[in-house]
């Protein structure tokens, strides 16, 4: 009886060690995909990460090209203004003859200059408008990308969280199986002895 008692304790000790360690086994096996998604999803964040790099760095070159774009337009507007200032001291200084000459000149060449020059800032002032365009539409972008950049992060950190959380439960279950294994090795060298001590074993 007593050795029937010690083998059914026996096989109810081998079964729990079994299913500890078949536990312990799923839990590494879903330990393994977690960490291969978790992989995925670093490389797929690492790539999202550049896109938005370069999407900062475009829209820096944009804003220099139209700071660059404004100073030449102000460098261009101040020209025909000291230009004109030229002009009107020269008329001034020439004396009443000579001015009529000038001014006979000046009907002649300036209306084209000037025209000229006009077409030249409507063009930048168009340019500018165009680049800025840009900017809005490329800010707003970058701002999409670093949301759903921050969105990525959250959910990353959420799947290391829940990692470490699987890991914790592997742990456990190793562990669970080593001590069912010490269990089970104590009682059958208990069951040996016993039998051995009974004339069981010869």
């Amino acid at each position: 009886m007593q050795l029937d008692g010690l083998r059914s304790q026996l096989a109810a000790t081998k079964a729990t060690a079994d299913a500890s360690a078949a536990s312990a086994q799923s839990a590494q096996l879903q330990c393994l995909a977690l960490v291969k998604e978790l992989d995925e999803k670093n490389s797929s964040l690492k790539e999202h990460e550049d896109r938005v790099t370069r999407l900062g760095q475009q829209l820096d070159n944009l804003q220099k090209d139209l700071q660059a774009r404004e100073s030449s337009q102000k460098q261009l507007k101040d020209e025909v203004f000291r230009i004109e200032q030229d002009i009107m001291q020269t008329i001034a200084k020439a004396g009443v003859n000579k001015d009529c000459e000038l001014r006979k000149l000046l009907d002649e060449v300036s209306p084209k200059n000037f025209e000229r020059i006009n077409k030249l800032l409507v063009v930048k002032d168009e340019e500018i408008h165009k680049l800025k365009d840009e900017i809005k539409i490329m800010s707003a972008h970058w701002k999409l990308k670093t949301k759903e950049l921050e969105s990525q992060l959250e959910k990353q950190l959420r799947a290391d969280q829940e990692l470490k959380k699987r890991v914790l439960k592997l742990e456990f279950c190793l562990q669970e199986a080593r001590a069912q294994t010490r269990k089970l090795q104590r009682v059958m060298l208990i069951s040996l002895n016993i039998s051995y001590h009974s004339g069981m074993i010869p």
